[in-house]
């Protein structure tokens, strides 16, 4: 009987410890996808630590199973990396939010997406693609009644 308790604890013991890691990881996915920012607020931080942030946080949304908070993330990515002047990975983040902002019909994220893309172009001297994209966002921003944006 010893023995057959011993089997089953060691059987038994790794699953248990394997669920609680699972459970870990999923409650390591933040519910409000700002506080991931925190730290870049800590102006002990170079900016090299502050895009491995951003990267943390990008792979991070690849693993939410919301769209909706996973899109918010990937907005506030792309702002970030557009902040932290990371034009390649700008780029494709915002790429990323503004196709899935699309595929939700949130139209407060195509916007912002687009406003963001204005002023990448605009930083870059390249006003007619400023100009696009502002005005793609404002005609959003006004069909929302948003007129603080």
């Amino acid at each position: 009987m010893k023995k057959n308790l011993k089997v089953i604890l060691l059987f038994l013991i790794p699953l248990f410890f394997s669920c609680d890691s699972k459970s870990k990881s999923d409650t390591s996915i933040p519910h409000n996808p700002h506080s991931i920012f925190e730290h870049l607020s800590n102006n002990n931080l170079d900016r090299h630590q502050k895009i491995e942030i951003l990267n943390d946080a990008y792979r991070t949304s690849s693993k939410m199973k919301s769209d909706s908070l996973k899109n918010s993330l990937l907005v506030e990515i792309s702002y970030q990396y557009l902040k932290y002047e990371d034009s390649l990975e700008f780029l494709r983040v915002n790429k990323e939010a503004n196709e899935l902002s699309i595929t939700l019909k949130d139209s407060s994220a195509i916007a912002a997406t687009f406003w963001d893309l204005g002023d990448y172009y605009d930083a870059k001297n390249k006003v007619d693609s400023a100009y696009f994209n502002y005005h793609s966002a404002q005609k959003i921003y006004e069909a929302n009644r948003d007129n603080f944006n």
